[in-house]
């Protein structure tokens, strides 16, 4: 039993001095301290950076959108501008040289249409009503000269 309480009063004595001996030093402390406030600074600090981010991405992305469906018209308005200059090319072209006299009839209604598709193509409805008339006057000098500036003055209007 000797021994036990030896070894009792070995451990009261061990005790306090291993807990005095394991503490940190103040010093050690301030410093972790330190070192963790400046960790949770830099944290608050990148996901301030982080949310910045994220609103330039949905900016430029709004940016993207606004960019693509710009060049989407564009695209449109070229390809009407396009539609148009065939037009010009299909029709103006056999008038002013003489072709659609010299045409047989099937050459002709060949020709008509492809200026019917053309027209159709443009998604154009006052060049629709101008061709119809066109075609209800028998291809007269006014209709058609209504017709070919209505075009003629499209194109610039189209790619503005």
């Amino acid at each position: 039993m000797k021994k036990g309480w030896f070894l009792v009063g070995i451990i009261f004595l061990l005790v306090p001095w291993l807990v005095v001996g394991c503490g940190i030093s103040e010093e050690v402390y301030n410093a972790v301290v330190a070192e963790r406030d400046a960790a949770q600074a830099q944290v608050q600090s990148l996901q301030g950076d982080l949310t910045e981010a994220q609103a330039q991405i949905k900016s430029l992305q709004g940016d993207l959108a606004e960019t693509q469906a710009e060049v989407q018209a564009a695209k449109e308005r070229m390809l009407q501008a396009k539609t148009s200059a065939e037009i010009v090319n299909a029709l103006f072209v056999p008038a002013l040289t003489g072709e659609l006299d010299e045409m047989s009839e099937m050459e002709g209604l060949n020709l008509f249409l492809e200026w019917h598709d053309k027209t159709k193509s443009s998604e154009d409805q006052l060049l629709m009503t101008k061709f119809e008339a066109l075609i209800d006057s028998g291809f007269g000098d006014e209709q058609m000269l209504d017709f070919f500036v209505y075009v003629l003055e499209s194109i610039p209007e189209i790619l503005e």
